[in-house]
């Protein structure tokens, strides 16, 4: 019998988060059986080709009034772990500071532990230490699972974000998965040594992103890819277009994405007059992506750490261009230096120096066989470090094992029926 791993998620599917298809892809791939619970209906209206080939049923959760809660709650007493228990622990906790009550969480926690029993699912996992992992932890408890999530960057290290609530999140935990080494150190500390915590990178399909000769523009070609936010430092590179301009180089750039910045980003355009050099190309499907990655000369994404503390952990931008031989200009921000290596496939500058951006792009432009060089070297990286093949067979025997380390969420169930 294959083994059956529900993944709980704020919203499927997600423009931004193909990382997590190709996750389940690959778990799919491997003879893992997945069942998707979505807290949410998506209400993007753009989707990734590559979602169709999911095989996974998605169960979106519905919203309840509260009285229909007190109903499922008489429904599910007898089949779930001692509901009445589970539910004090849990609203007492939110009581205490973990954030604003939410009965909304607690009757999703309980759809998701009645599919658990009714699927025979054997193992929980949630992408990002927010609502999703609030309500597979709660799950886990009612169902007698264990249970897993996956750390990234906003949920570490956004200034708004429960540290408290994080660590029992962590306690409860059977493993922690974070995608990046810099991360560990941040979640040692705040898990203060509980929380068995194991990096994991985001892998690519490398059969999706192979080499190819692109038509390539006689005007030396800058691409960013992303979310317009601050975060991912846009506004850097724009200010580093008009001094290039300035300086008489011929190149153009475009900017892939959507976001809250977009209206700011197109006015700096504007009054710097880069028009001619510097467009923004709204939001692109996959295929089209990897299109204008490979017919780039370089890949820049001058990223930041936000005021609120939100970062970039490992942008999968980054692992694309290497994938596809294009060299990258990014910053030390988090995990990027991991990608990068000394300098050996993408090259750093100190974020939000737009004089610096501009000298290493110029010097690029001007250098096509260290472009060349580092594409290359970027290739052998990402093969050896993100293929999601590796990642996801570390993952899924973890998945595996989980029952036999568990450890907090036995104690809970013994507790809990007046057993331990």
């Amino acid at each position: 019998m294959s083994f059956h791993v529900g993944y709980v998620l704020k919203m499927y599917p997600r423009f931004s988060e193909t990382f997590i298809v190709n996750e389940i892809l690959e778990l799919e791939r491997r003879g893992a059986r997945v069942t998707v619970f979505s807290l949410r209906v998506p209400r993007e209206g753009r989707f990734h080709e590559k979602i169709s080939r999911v095989a996974a049923e998605v169960v979106y959760l519905p919203n309840r009034s509260v009285h229909e809660l007190v109903n499922l709650v008489a429904e599910q007493r007898d089949q779930l772990a001692p509901t009445k228990r589970v539910l004090s622990s849990y609203l007492w906790e939110q009581i205490e500071g973990d954030g604003p009550l939410s009965l909304a969480y607690v009757s999703k926690a309980i759809d998701v532990a009645a599919e658990v029993r009714a699927r025979g699912i054997q193992h929980l996992h949630a992408h990002f230490a927010t609502s999703a992992t609030a309500v597979a932890r709660m799950a886990s408890r009612l169902a007698c699972i264990p249970y897993s999530f996956t750390a990234h960057a906003k949920d570490i290290y956004l200034e708004t974000h429960s540290l408290d609530r994080l660590r029992r999140f962590m306690a409860d935990a059977s493993f922690v998965v974070t995608v990046c080494d810099a991360n560990c150190t941040p979640l040692a500390r705040i898990g203060r040594g509980r929380g068995d915590v194991r990096r994991i990178y985001n892998g690519l399909d490398l059969e999706e992103f192979r080499p190819a000769p692109a038509a390539r523009s006689a005007r030396f070609t800058i691409l960013g890819v992303g979310r317009l936010i601050p975060k991912k430092g846009f506004d850097t590179l724009v200010e580093a277009c008009r001094l290039l301009k300035k300086r008489g180089l011929d190149f153009q750039c475009r900017i892939a994405g959507t976001g809250p910045d977009e209206e700011d980003l197109a006015a700096r355009i504007r009054r710097d007059e880069t028009g001619d050099m510097v467009e923004l190309a709204g939001p692109l499907p996959n295929e089209r992506v990897r299109a204008e990655i490979s017919a780039a000369d370089v890949v820049a994404l001058p990223a930041r750490v936000a005021e609120d503390g939100n970062r970039d952990a490992l942008p999968t931008v980054l692992l694309e261009a290497m994938a596809l031989e294009t060299p990258f200009v990014s910053t030390p921000v988090t995990g990027i230096p991991e990608i990068a290596g000394a300098n050996e496939t993408g090259l750093l500058v100190p974020p939000d120096r737009p004089d610096l951006l501009a000298d290493v792009l110029a010097s690029l432009a001007e250098s096509p066989g260290l472009r060349q060089s580092l594409g290359r070297a970027g290739r052998s990286r990402v093969r050896n470090l993100f293929d999601v093949r590796h990642s996801v067979s570390e993952l899924l025997r973890l998945f595996e094992t989980s029952g036999g380390r568990v450890g907090s969420t036995r104690e809970f169930a013994a507790a809990a029926t007046g057993t331990g």
